[in-house]
């Protein structure tokens, strides 16, 4: 947030005295504009993540490629097309759609946490803290590799973490 007031003459202030009227072109700014993080995982499995700044439209694509075809999906135009290698037909699901953060998961999490509360049932909720602690992790890793231009073992990466602790 610029600023609490948000009047005109408030926000002009704060542009002209804090950090938000600094140019990140023509400043000490380190964050990545653009990002591509490669990820192997058991069985040789890889994975490309782009993440790109300069988009005319803000959305999340997925791509997955497999053995047997392929999955796309467009969060923005909300289709997710499921191809298969032979067919001619491609199979197009769309799923419901939730406003909010995160194309409305923040909205469906904590619906669900509510949901177990009520029910007294946290055995299958739809996501785990390890699986969220898991790709925060893949996240930092990739920040640090980023940051130091070097190639990150992610065991490696969370051991150095762990120690830290101290």
């Amino acid at each position: 947030m610029i600023s609490v007031d948000t009047s005109l003459e408030a926000r002009k202030r704060a542009l002209r005295e804090t950090r938000y009227g600094v140019c990140a072109f023509h400043s000490d700014n380190t964050v990545a504009n653009h990002q591509v993080v490669n990820l192997e995982y058991e069985d040789r499995i890889t994975v490309s993540f782009v993440l790109s700044g300069f988009n005319t439209v803000e959305t999340r694509e997925i791509r997955l490629m497999g053995t047997k075809g392929d999955i796309f999906a467009n969060m923005e135009e909300n289709y997710i097309r499921v191809r298969t290698f032979g067919s001619k037909e491609d199979r197009v699901i769309r799923p419901a759609v939730y406003g909010g953060s995160h194309s409305g998961g923040d909205v469906l999490l904590m619906q669900d946490v509510v949901t177990r509360l009520q029910n007294n049932d946290m055995h299958q909720a739809r996501t785990q803290a390890s699986l969220s602690l898991e790709s925060h992790l893949i996240a930092f890793a990739a920040e640090h590799a980023r940051a130091s231009d070097t190639v990150v073992q992610l065991e490696d990466f969370t051991r150095s973490i762990s120690n830290q602790r101290g």
